[in-house]
């Protein structure tokens, strides 16, 4: 049995559908964003204060600290799966599970929040629509519930 690592673009429901699916399987669930945040501080205070490349090599640390082989559920970042050095170290680890949707879906998701890198979604979805097909499972999450993507994962891995 391999923990379980949930990647896609932001909105994707990521974080939802891993605290979900953490509870259903009883495992620790993680998530990469929190844990750079109570390190770090604010996401998009880092990206103004450091950038993004700083911030993505915290992220990708990050993982490669958490491919320790523990039973976890794993919620990662966005931009994770963009950066071969971490999609590799979380395919030798985790049963890899990646969220997509239609870009309009997933800009309505975001709307209100507070994302640094959502005024480039149009052009960073694309770039890396290929990265998140990289996955043992790639999950069109469009029409499906927390539920039943849930439950489409616990019924894969």
């Amino acid at each position: 049995m391999r923990p379980i690592a949930l990647g896609g673009f932001m909105g994707a429901g990521k974080t939802t559908v891993g605290r979900r699916l953490a509870e259903r399987l009883q495992w620790p669930f993680v998530d990469t964003d929190e844990c750079l945040v109570e390190r770090f501080g604010p996401i998009s205070d880092q990206f103004a204060q450091q950038g993004e490349e700083v911030f993505r090599a915290r992220e990708r640390s990050l993982i490669q600290e958490l491919c320790d082989g523990k039973l976890r559920v794993l919620a990662t970042g966005g931009g994770a799966w963009a950066d071969e050095g971490a999609r590799d170290a979380l395919r030798r680890t985790y049963f890899c599970v990646t969220l997509v949707a239609p870009l309009p879906m997933l800009l309505d998701r975001i709307r209100d929040t507070d994302r640094p890198l959502r005024g480039v979604a149009e052009e960073r979805y694309p770039q890396r629509m290929a990265a998140y097909r990289d996955a043992d499972l790639v999950l069109d999450t469009a029409n499906l519930t927390v539920e039943q993507v849930v439950e489409a994962i616990v019924c894969r891995r």
